[in-house]
């Protein structure tokens, strides 16, 4: 949930050569519309609580109908909220065609698990199935902390020595650290200066794609852990990583502040090569 979902998308389908050649037909259909590109034609709807659900009057149904008669290439489908819409989704992935959706949900795989639960009804052998997904993102937006007086972690007083031992455990040289001066200064607000973007990007595998399958949502999210290997959380690679072990580079880097990673994105302490859990709650 919260913002920055739209900039990405607008993105993604800003870039491929055939929408900008007019080769590719690309079409949005959102509740409300967005700022999008001018090579994208958008068909904005309402949605209400009488026109949700799995009926067919949901009005985001008849629209995604209608493209489907148009042979859209790309499709931008402006947030999957009911039983409708997920249908819809699922058909037009089924059919060929490269979707591109918003989804509220706590994590990458909380999203997954959402889309097979009784309020969506989408069955998890077809969810799993490569032509239906690609990619689950779940994603985060961090203020940045201002370079000019942004105050290190090690200082008396200013972070708590037990997160900073627990950043240590971690890979994180506390020394590298940051926190945010809230005072500010005549470059900042608050000692913030913009927004990172902390993303966590579940790209499923065979492995993953079975447990899905089987509705094993948690085990999947686990097996996908794996595939970090040995890659420390000092680099900027995001396979296998969690949105906050995502994070924990871009606080190594001095870029956002170890006391924001802590409040916005996860516990510190919370992390299972801190606590001794058997692995990270996938909805943390």
């Amino acid at each position: 949930t919260g913002p920055g979902k739209p900039t990405p998308l607008t993105a993604l389908i800003r870039n491929p050569q055939g929408l900008v050649s007019r080769r590719l037909y690309a079409a949005a259909v959102e509740d409300p519309p967005e700022g999008r590109p001018k090579n994208l034609s958008q068909f904005p709807v309402a949605r209400s609580a009488e026109t949700g659900g799995k009926g067919a009057q949901n009005p985001f149904t008849t629209a995604l109908r209608a493209l489907m008669r148009m042979d859209g290439d790309v499709i931008l489908l402006g947030e999957i909220r009911d039983g409708a819409t997920a249908e819809m989704w699922q058909e037009l992935c089924l059919t060929g065609h490269k979707i591109y959706a918003t989804f509220h949900a706590p994590s990458s795989i909380g999203g997954i698990e959402r889309l097979c639960s009784s309020l969506m009804g989408l069955h998890p052998e077809t969810v799993a199935s490569s032509d239906v997904l690609s990619l689950a993102a779940f994603q985060k937006l961090v203020p940045r902390l201002c370079p000019e007086c942004k105050v290190r972690a090690t200082e008396d007083g200013v972070f708590a020595p037990k997160k900073l031992r627990a950043l240590e455990s971690l890979g994180i040289d506390p020394k590298d650290t940051y926190v945010r001066y809230a005072a500010g200064c005549g470059k900042c607000r608050g000692g913030k200066k913009g927004v990172q973007v902390v993303a966590e990007m579940f790209n499923p595998k065979t492995e993953q794609r079975r447990l899905i399958a089987a509705g094993k949502f948690s085990e999947a999210f686990y097996s996908w852990r794996e595939t970090r290997g040995d890659t420390p959380f000092t680099s900027a690679e995001v396979q296998g990583k969690t949105a906050f072990e995502v994070g924990l580079y871009f606080a190594s880097q001095g870029t956002i502040g170890v006391d924001t990673l802590d409040q916005v994105v996860d516990r510190i302490l919370a992390h299972d090569r801190v606590n001794g859990a058997k692995g990270a709650d996938p909805h943390g």
